[in-house]
């Protein structure tokens, strides 16, 4: 299958399934959920606004979503957790936040659960396990530098935890992830309960995205250079923290700037890459930069599968 164009945003991140052709995406430009087919190119079907979920933010400052995955009927949504590109410090970028969505009557129906927590990185630099990592320098520095700090991963697991996936530091050139044993309970403001870290072999990449596959028992990976290098590879891993990833080299990006990945319940063959393209020329101007409605103004997206 060719790739689609979705239009109404360039800076595409975090996405989930509503049905077997419609995905809900949150990007990076702004605070609106946006419905969209999986299936054809176009605009999007539907939208909803959720600036009211975040109280402090009065600005309405973009909340750099990164990451989205699914328990039951909650949908949980992470972003970055890091300063901006200049290294400066905007509190909207460090949310943990779910909410409750459902399609009714021609209709994206949403409502927020619990409290939108901020804590998070507070609670992983309190925990003494995580020191090694240095999780408190890398905090002051802009995502994309060495050594600082960007996450981009959430994934459901098969005993309802969270694990969250770090794009930057990539300590001793392995990916890290953290296992979150309570999410239900940091909505309501409780200190978040980690796991033992997990260091994966990623060939020196980090995490841009991770998924569970249910279907095959396995979680998918897309890794990436911490900067903006491209450089990205498509991994496979069984969830067992001593396993290292299995490189699936078979599936080829081509252009694309993989940046999300979309597994379907009812699709066990077959899943789907979305791309960043914020920074893609077009119109010599960077697709993020172009104003709202300009035909250039999308993010692609593909489909694929893999042979085992």
């Amino acid at each position: 299958m060719p790739n689609l164009k979705h239009h109404g945003i360039c800076d595409a991140s975090a996405a989930i399934p509503m049905s077997k052709d419609r995905f809900l995406l949150a990007g990076d430009e702004d605070n609106i959920l946006r419905l969209y087919n999986s299936r054809e190119s176009g605009s999007p079907l539907l939208e909803a606004d959720i600036a009211n979920y975040f109280q402090e933010n009065t600005e309405n400052a973009e909340t750099e979503n990164e990451g989205a995955s699914q328990l039951a009927d909650t949908v949980f949504w992470i972003t970055s957790h890091g300063r901006n590109r200049r290294g400066k410090l905007i509190k909207a970028r460090y949310y943990f936040f779910a909410n409750r969505v459902e399609l009714k009557d021609g209709q994206l129906l949403h409502q927020a659960v619990g409290r939108s927590y901020q804590g998070l990185l507070d609670d992983m630099l309190d925990d003494p396990r995580l020191k090694k990592f240095k999780l408190k320098k890398a905090a002051r520095r802009s995502p994309k530098s060495g050594g600082g700090l960007n996450i981009e991963g959430l994934a459901a697991t098969p005993d309802k935890k969270l694990l969250i996936g770090f794009r930057n530091p990539v300590p001793d050139e392995k990916a890290l992830v953290l296992k979150l044993e309570n999410p239900f309970e940091v909505l309501k403001e409780e200190t978040a309960r980690f796991a033992d870290p997990i260091q994966l072999d990623l060939g020196g990449l980090g995490i841009r995205s991770i998924e569970y596959w249910s279907a095959r028992k396995c979680y998918l990976i897309i890794a990436g250079a911490f900067s903006g290098v491209r450089n990205f590879g498509l991994y496979r891993w069984d969830g067992i923290p001593s396993h290292a990833p299995e490189h699936l080299s078979e599936i080829d990006f081509g252009e694309l700037n993989p940046e999300g990945l979309i597994i379907y319940p009812d699709e066990p063959e077959h899943f789907q890459i979305i791309s960043d393209d914020g920074n893609v020329e077009r119109d010599d101007c960077r697709c993020k930069r172009l104003p709202v409605g300009h035909p250039g103004k999308y993010f692609r997206s593909r489909w694929y599968s893999i042979s085992k």
